[in-house]
């Protein structure tokens, strides 16, 4: 059944995009079971035109596939929110990779790409299910709050900053502890913000070592102050094969896009502790 072509009337309407006739066989049965609707496409260049044509309730994305693979496609579906919100409109597509990829690092790679959880093939129908029925509730959380500013969502299951780092870091200087919070969080805040527009040069350049070594520089610092989505992120890409030769990596623009941007998240959330919890002695 093509994208265009829905299958029961009533329930969310969700988007199976993968390039195996037997996947979206078996994905569509057990939702359409459950009460969903579906849609199917075969590439991320089908899925990215049809979430241009139809608003779907969440999309279960495929990561390798031919033509435009699901790590291409994320990132290209996020720019379009990105254009939507510029123009006043409030959407987040809950995108949910399906994939054989079963390494470590691939959940958080799929994550930087854009997408926003991960499950493994071959596909467990509850599993599918409760992780749907998390998105699709998340979602109607956000809906209910329209009115507010929008904000992009925060990874999920961990808090963006560890306290028991910025503890660590007090109970270096007995005299002053808060001060010296205040001051590395100064200077995390300084430090990185220079590095973005650093590893997008070294991607137009293809230079992988020069990208490798942003990332480290990165992790590192994040994972000092405790901002542990964002030290995740960065990981991610440094896994193995996350950027080739080449200094290529999938959706790798976008990568750096969701990295910048948490950030900008972690930093506020640090420099509000510090207001509230570390507020030096000096």
């Amino acid at each position: 059944m093509s994208a265009d072509s829905p299958t029961h009337a009533a329930g969310p309407l969700i988007l199976v995009v993968d390039d195996g006739a037997v996947n979206r066989t078996i994905i569509q049965a057990f939702l359409e079971r459950r009460g969903y609707r579906c849609h199917v496409a075969r590439n991320g260049r089908e899925a990215v035109d049809a979430t241009r044509r139809e608003t779907y309730a969440a999309v279960l994305m495929d990561c390798l596939m031919p033509e435009m693979d699901g790590y291409e496609a994320s990132a290209i579906i996020r720019q379009d929110e990105r254009a939507d919100e510029q123009a006043g409109l409030r959407r987040h597509l809950p995108i949910i990779a399906i994939t054989a990829v079963a390494v470590w690092g691939a959940r958080e790679q799929c994550i930087a790409a854009g997408m926003d959880d991960y499950l493994t093939k071959p596909v467990d129908p509850q599993r599918v299910h409760a992780v749907l029925d998390r998105w699709l509730a998340e979602a109607g959380d956000e809906a209910a709050r329209a009115a507010q500013p929008a904000v992009e969502p925060a990874m999920p299951h961990t808090p963006p900053i560890d306290l028991d780092a910025l503890d660590v870091i007090r109970e270096l200087d007995p005299d002053d502890g808060e001060g010296l919070v205040a001051d590395v969080v100064g200077d995390f805040a300084t430090d990185v913000a220079p590095h973005f527009p650093r590893m997008r040069l070294a991607a137009s350049a293809g230079d992988t070592d020069a990208i490798l070594g942003e990332l480290h520089y990165l992790a590192g610092c994040a994972g000092t102050v405790g901002a542990t989505h964002l030290e995740r992120l960065a990981r991610a890409l440094m896994a193995p094969d996350a950027v080739d030769a080449a200094g290529r990596a999938p959706s790798l623009a976008a990568a750096i896009d969701r990295l910048e941007a948490e950030f900008h998240r972690a930093r506020a959330a640090l420099e509000s502790l510090v207001a509230e919890r570390y507020t030096p002695a000096r």
